[in-house]
C-alpha cells in the first residue's frame, strides 16, 4: 500500500480526472456509509480548493483516504 498526500488539488484535477477521483473516493465511502453524503470531498461538485488529503492506494485503486479543510 502506498499513501500519497495532496493539497491544492483544484489546480491539478480538472474535468474528467476530477470526476473520476471523486467517484473513486465515493467507492471507498460506500463501504462506510449506507448512503453516501453529498458533502466535502464526497460531493460531486467539490472544488478541492481548501482540502489537504492523504490517499491510500493499492496499485492504482484507492483503498482509503482522510481529508481536512
Amino acid at each position: 500500500m502506498k499513501i500519497k498526500f495532496y493539497q491544492s488539488l483544484d489546480k491539478k484535477l480538472k474535468g474528467k480526472k476530477r470526476t473520476t477521483f471523486i467517484r473513486q473516493l465515493r467507492e471507498v465511502g460506500n463501504h462506510c456509509f449506507e448512503v453516501i453524503p453529498e458533502y466535502q470531498c464526497l460531493s460531486m461538485d467539490c472544488d478541492f480548493k481548501r482540502y489537504i488529503m492523504a490517499v491510500a492506494y493499492d496499485g492504482k485503486k484507492i483503498v482509503g483516504f482522510s481529508s481536512a479543510m
